[in-house]
């Protein structure tokens, strides 16, 4: 299967922890190919320069200036830009360390989302990546990223494959630029007597931890998440409700539906993840056995809550417009396999051909704009679940990099509040 890109090249939130001598030395890194003389330069020496400046994070950085179309976020952690063909884009970002990732960590999640790499780096103290995309133009995407102190700093470019050599020295340029200011950063935003400069204010944002809880009576035992710890104590013991009455129904529903199959055994335990501290997906996942079935049979259940303004429960219909587009990214995503013991693209299945040969595109339209339609969000993508035959593991997980289904998001959606968009 044609795996898709997964790493999110509009928003990046895991955070680097880094050290001053860290940034200066990752520096080292940055060694794009030399430019050829005979072709159009898009380079440091002949492309007219810009600066960008972020106030909220304390940085500026150099850019080639032929983008034709600029967004700043409204939270004003970065800016995208983008060409009049569409073909060239550029992301600048800031952001607070709030994780303790290290380069060589995010370096490894990363791999598990993106296909076609060409070059990757990472040790303690930051991270690069260079890799493929696009479907009819092939596209390149080199990333940098590094922190200082609290601060994370970053942007990805990307270009026509045509065209790396002439972007060489304008990606290495802004690449030892961004050190440079990282550098600088570390310095003055310390509280300093002398110099009276302070770290920029960072906005409230809800924290919590996470305890897990379990549910148990006879053959049922269910374990769910409930947040403890909580800056914001209401909102806690809201989201904690709403867990609770999910449970409950996910519970009554699976009885409801064996009602004539007899006693009902069930195991499911959890997994977290979630989308810019604004999305708390909780993804289940176990067996159920009905005492007249003799095989059991494997359950993945989901609930995504709101994070921001009114706590709520909300839909894959409700943050994305299901359509044809929608349907064939799924398609073509990227495998997620849910079990250790079960990775059916190792054993030869070509997953495009059996999702459409158990669904036509209307059954995959509907089965989506469900509200039962079982998804889950992260940091880079969204992770759609279907029921499979039992031989294939009863549910497949696709996943889908937000950047290649960004003209479904619906923007009125406050889980795309801060997101950069390139398409309006």
């Amino acid at each position: 299967m044609n795996k898709k890109s997964i790493i999110p090249v509009y928003i990046i939130t895991s955070i680097l922890i880094v050290s001053l001598i860290g940034c200066t030395n990752f520096k080292q890194i940055v060694s794009p190919v030399s430019p050829s003389s005979d072709e159009k330069k898009i380079s440091s020496n002949t492309a007219s320069l810009k600066t960008y400046s972020n106030a909220r994070f304390g940085f500026s950085l150099s850019y080639p200036d032929f983008y034709a179309k600029k967004t700043e976020s409204d939270n004003g952690d970065g800016i995208s830009m983008e060409s009049s063909d569409k073909l060239h884009t550029l992301k600048i970002w800031g952001g607070y360390n709030v994780t303790n990732s290290l380069g060589v960590d995010l370096l490894a999640m990363a791999k598990n989302r993106v296909s076609y790499i060409r070059h990757e780096y990472a040790d303690d103290h930051g991270y690069q990546l260079e890799y493929g995309g696009g479907d009819d133009i092939p596209i390149i995407f080199y990333e940098v990223g590094c922190v200082t102190d609290d601060q994370q700093l970053g942007f990805i470019i990307s270009y026509p494959e045509k065209e790396k050599e002439n972007y060489a020295e304008i990606v290495k340029q802004m690449s030892d630029e961004l050190m440079d200011k990282t550098t600088t950063i570390s310095k003055t935003n310390k509280t300093d007597a002398e110099t009276n400069t302070t770290v920029p204010e960072k906005i409230e944002e809800f924290t919590y931890s996470i305890r897990g809880e379990t549910y148990t009576e006879k053959g049922i035992n269910l374990k769910f998440p409930q947040l403890t710890k909580a800056n914001n104590s209401t909102k806690a013991d809201t989201i904690n409700k709403a867990i609770q009455e999910n449970i409950r129904g996910t519970l009554d529903s699976l009885r409801s539906e064996g009602k004539d199959l007899g006693a009902l055994t069930l195991d499911l335990n959890y997994e977290i993840a979630g989308y810019a501290h604004k999305v708390l997906s909780i993804s289940y996942q176990g067996y159920a056995h009905f005492e007249q079935v003799p095989n059991s049979v494997n359950i993945y259940r989901t609930q995504n809550i709101v994070l921001v303004d009114d706590i709520h429960t909300i839909s894959l219909k409700d943050i994305f417009t299901i359509n044809d587009i929608f349907i064939e990214r799924f398609k073509t995503g990227m495998y997620s396999p849910s079990r250790e013991d079960l990775d059916l693209e190792k054993s030869g299945v070509n997953l495009k051909e059996e999702i459409e040969r158990q669904y036509s595109k209307q059954e995959l339209i509907n089965l989506f704009q469900n509200a039962e339609a079982n998804y889950k969000l992260t940091e880079y993508g969204v992770i759609v679940s279907i029921e499979v035959p039992h031989a294939l593991g009863d549910h497949l997980e696709m996943a889908t990099n937000y950047e290649s289904i960004e003209a479904n998001m619906i923007k009125g959606s406050p889980v795309w509040k801060d997101y950069l968009f390139l398409i309006n």
